[in-house]
């Protein structure tokens, strides 16, 4: 094993000793048709349940033109387990179960790293 393998294998286990909360990943997929209503019945698909770990990163400064100090934004980032399968397609409805309680949100993006230690997600946090 080389040392770039030995450092990879080493980092995704330091990951995965931080993924102290728990998540739900889901998708809701067009269901049956529901003839009292006149609605399609959207049908809730597991994609992921297990260890996560919700981080939330400054993002950017938006500048505020009414002479008060620029507005930080953060951007919620999800982190699950390297070698977990599967597309998590944007849209998918996120459940992280934390210690202050359920946080829901809705996946952006999934960050692209040459070599990852972790599965990490850009969310949209939903009110």
């Amino acid at each position: 094993m080389n040392m770039l393998t030995r450092a990879a294998n080493f980092g995704a286990e330091f990951a995965r000793m931080r993924m102290t909360q728990q998540c739900r990943v889901t998708m809701l997929v067009l269901g049956e048709f529901d003839h009292a209503t006149g609605d399609y019945v959207d049908d809730p698909v597991l994609l992921y349940e297990g260890p996560c770990e919700l981080v939330s990163r400054q993002a950017a400064a938006k500048h505020s033109s009414s002479g008060e100090r620029d507005l930080v934004l953060s951007q919620p980032q999800l982190r699950i387990p390297a070698e977990t399968p599967g597309a998590f397609p944007p849209g998918c409805e996120v459940v992280v179960t934390t210690a202050n309680g359920d946080v829901r949100a809705r996946v952006i993006a999934e960050e692209q790293r040459p070599h990852r230690t972790a599965r990490r997600f850009q969310l949209e946090v939903l009110e």
